[in-house]
């Protein structure tokens, strides 16, 4: 019984030290927020890969309706690698790099006021059959747009206060 009562006091010191730190969530619903949540229209893409980077976007930025004061843009372009060879000659480990730039325009101006390229890798394993490498081609291609989203939400964070407005 002491041992517990001693985890859960060693628990709620280290909360009220972390409390005491200035510990402050990035993205709470307080004024501490980024400046940037809901100021950013990410346009629709085409095929899949662009739904997924776009919707992981407005996932980490938050959703802005058309009238935002900027706009994101974005392509991406994508190369299959063929890592390994099986026996019987079935390519068994594949690499798909993919390549995303981007831009930001404000919509007051029509200036760009950030641009970028952000490189992504992701793999996946093929077999004989059809079906099983092409669900783990399109599972790959969803982790691809997802890490590619990250690294662009990551960058308009970093750059945020620098653009103009």
């Amino acid at each position: 019984m002491w041992l517990s009562d001693a985890r859960l006091g060693v628990a709620l010191a280290g909360l009220l030290l972390l409390g005491a730190c200035g510990f402050q969530p990035v993205y709470g619903p307080g004024p501490d927020a980024p400046g940037f949540q809901r100021q950013v229209w990410v346009e629709p893409g085409l095929v899949r890969r662009d739904f997924e980077l776009r919707e992981r976007l407005v996932d980490r930025i938050g959703h802005a309706s058309r009238e935002a004061r900027y706009t994101l843009s974005f392509e991406i372009d994508t190369e299959e690698t063929r890592l390994a060879l099986e026996v019987g000659g079935q390519f068994s480990r594949n690499s798909l790099l993919g390549t995303a730039r981007y831009s930001v325009v404000d919509n007051l101006s029509g200036k760009t006021v950030h641009t970028g390229e952000v490189r992504s890798r992701a793999a996946y394993g093929g077999t004989a059959a059809t079906y099983p490498t092409q669900v783990a081609a399109d599972d790959a291609e969803f982790r691809l747009a997802r890490s590619l989203a990250d690294l662009i939400a990551n960058r308009i964070e970093l750059t945020y206060a620098s653009w103009p407005g």
